[in-house]
């Protein structure tokens, strides 16, 4: 990446991390209920919601690769004594 992007990536990125970080308060806001005396309700639903998206992201996970032009190129060294 040209280093005339990267403060535009980087804000972008930050957004992105933020609202992201963001939304399971408002889901589990929206999910979670109160009763007339105080008690809440759905908070079980919310637990595994968590747990259920847990287990996606590290499903996810898998299909995540480094672009190619990222990759650093390695070089073998040579071991010492080695002919």
């Amino acid at each position: 990446m040209k280093s005339r992007y990267r403060g535009g990536f980087m804000s972008i990125n930050s957004a992105v991390q933020q609202f992201v970080s963001g939304l399971p308060a408002f889901v589990s806001g929206r999910i979670i209920g109160e009763t007339a005396s105080g008690a809440m309700t759905r908070y079980g639903q919310t637990g595994w919601l968590a747990v259920a998206m847990a287990f996606a992201g590290i499903y996810l996970v898998r299909f995540l690769t480094p672009h190619p032009e990222n990759m650093p190129d390695v070089t073998p060294m040579a071991i010492p004594g080695d002919v």
